[in-house]
Order: C-alpha cells, then sequence, then structure tokens
C-alpha cells in the first residue's frame, strides 16, 4: 500500500484584453469579458455571468486583478455593466496620490489649485477651483435583493441584503465585512414623490403593517414606494436602493 499523497493539477488560463483609447490619467475602455467565446482553456462565458457580483458589490466592489492574483490588483472599475463598447476603468498606479483630507474635512468647500505636473506654480499653469470631497468614499453601498412577501393579515414583510465598500471581496467567508461603526438602515416611503414615511432600522428586514399602509395610503391596493439606505456614523445614508412594491390583500 502506498501513501503517497496526490495533488491537483494546477490549471492556468489565458484570455486576451482588449485596450482603447487610454487618457492622460490612465483611464481607458475595453473588454473585460466576451461573451459567448471559447478561451483557450475551452471555456465559454455566458451573458449574465457577472450580474450577481456586480449588483452586490458595484464595479468599484470587486478588483482588478492581474491573472486573478489577489497580490497583484492593476486598477479600480468605474463602470460595468453589458454593452457594444468597452469597459472604463481608472488605471490606479505611484502617479496617483491621494488628496489627503483629515476626516473633520470631509464635505467641507476646499480651495484646490489644478494644473499641469512639472510646470511653474503660477496662475499661467493653474487655476484655483472650490470643491467638497472625501464623501462619496464614505457613503454605503446601496443594498441589494429588496424581496417584500404580504402576510394573511395585510403586513408586508421587506427584507434585503447588504453590501461592503471594505474588505468585501472574499468568497470565503459566511458574511462580508460590516464596514461601518454599526449596521443601520434608513427606511423610506413615498407617495407621488413626496415622502410621507421614514424608519430607521438595525437589521435587513422591516414590517410595513397594515395600519401603517391604510394610513398613508388609504387603501391596501395602492403602489408602494420604498427605498431603503445604509447609514454611515460621518456621512448619512449612503445611496438608495428602490423598489416599487405592488402588493395587495
Amino acid at each position: 500500500m502506498s501513501n503517497r499523497r496526490f495533488l491537483p493539477r494546477l490549471e492556468t488560463k489565458f484570455a486576451e484584453l482588449t485596450v482603447e483609447n487610454v487618457t492622460g490619467d490612465g483611464s481607458f475602455s475595453g473588454y473585460a469579458s466576451l461573451f459567448g467565446e471559447v478561451d483557450l482553456g475551452k471555456d465559454a462565458i455566458e451573458a449574465g455571468a457577472f450580474l450577481k457580483s456586480v449588483r452586490e458589490r458595484g464595479a468599484a466592489g470587486i478588483r482588478m486583478l492581474w491573472q486573478h492574483d489577489p497580490n497583484q490588483p492593476i486598477g479600480t472599475w468605474t463602470e460595468m455593466r453589458p454593452r457594444p463598447e468597452g469597459m472604463a476603468f481608472v488605471l490606479l498606479d505611484e502617479g496617483v496620490k491621494p488628496a489627503g483630507l483629515k476626516t473633520q474635512e470631509a464635505g467641507l468647500d476646499v480651495y484646490w489649485r489644478i494644473g499641469a505636473s512639472g510646470e511653474d506654480f503660477s496662475d499661467q499653469f493653474f487655476h484655483t477651483v472650490s470643491m467638497a470631497g472625501g464623501l462619496r468614499a464614505l457613503q454605503p453601498l446601496e443594498p441589494v435583493h429588496v424581496r417584500s412577501r404580504t402576510d394573511s393579515n395585510g403586513a408586508i414583510n421587506i427584507s434585503w441584503t447588504r453590501r461592503g465598500r471594505i474588505d468585501a471581496d472574499s468568497w470565503l467567508a459566511a458574511e462580508i465585512p460590516m464596514g461601518e461603526e454599526r449596521e443601520a438602515y434608513r427606511i423610506e416611503i413615498r407617495k407621488d414623490g413626496r415622502l410621507i414615511r421614514s424608519a430607521d432600522v438595525e437589521n435587513t428586514s422591516w414590517i410595513y403593517t397594515k395600519a401603517q399602509r391604510l394610513s398613508d395610503f388609504d387603501s391596501l391596493d395602492a403602489e408602494i414606494d420604498f427605498s431603503v439606505a445604509m447609514i454611515s456614523a460621518v456621512v448619512g445614508p449612503g445611496r438608495h436602493a428602490r423598489k416599487i412594491i405592488s402588493q395587495s390583500i
């Protein structure tokens, strides 16, 4: 009898990347994946294969890696969706430097001097703009998979799945990291575009009772304009996920 271990064979696959129209800041567009094309490993990617990841993480939440190596990030996606043209992203290298905003400066109007690198720091080559910064990077991403179910008593049970903007790229953990100081969500109900009900909850579900529905709409047949956003302790509610709920009893 032999106790020799058999290790799985390492399989390496390659795919072509078409790059077009590189701009001065390193941005360019291209095809990240071609649907229906057979690669060198005899695999073909079907349309819709990435929709779940893009919905849950957003383009910025999906890492751009060289040959799928997590130790070799090569850029950041700014947009990712199926379309005839290429998909744009910003290439981050040593030429990109952080603005250096302090936490207390986020959201404040700050004067910036912008001009060509290497030129004299004068009005001939630089101009001044006033701009607030630092907020978008701190905004929680909108939740996904908003679901609803009406009980026999007329209450609507609404639930959703949270997304993460920090270290949420691993598929190994059962849950992605929180990314915020605490888990909290802002719920809004609108009627004809007007806010008629707001509530804050600390979990990924909420019950819209029959009494609340009748108070807000005078009917159980009305469409419900529902939205939910995760709340940041620094910048408040992030981007909202919206769903029109049409359920009656």
